[in-house]
């Protein structure tokens, strides 16, 4: 099923902050998404984890910070036709959790 990439408002207003090398990885991130909605960045470098609806989260385990991207496939108005929906957020905690899940039902 053909799918595009969407930016959240999250990301657009925050990826203009960022310098190489997180630009670079983000947009390496998102490069891997273009190609296939279902990328998983190398375990090597990226702290990685998806749940059973296909919500991600991603950081980079040494240039990231307290910021990690995250997205979502979502169906939007043409059903052949899958949105995958990326943002970024920030977080104090290590182990906490995205309290945002995804709209619409999509299967993998």
């Amino acid at each position: 099923m053909p799918h595009v990439i969407e930016l959240a408002q999250s990301f657009v207003d925050n990826f203009r902050f960022f310098v190489a090398p997180m630009e670079t990885e983000m947009s390496a991130v998102l490069r891997g998404l273009e190609e296939d909605p279902r990328f998983i960045p190398g375990a090597r470098d990226y702290d990685f984890d998806k749940d059973a609806k296909g919500y991600c989260v991603c950081r980079h385990k040494s240039h990231w910070g307290d910021w990690r991207m995250y997205w979502y496939p979502e169906i939007g108005f043409d059903p052949e036709q899958i949105i995958i929906r990326v943002g970024l957020d920030q977080t104090t905690d290590a182990v906490a959790t995205i309290a945002l899940t995804p709209r619409g039902n999509v299967s993998w």
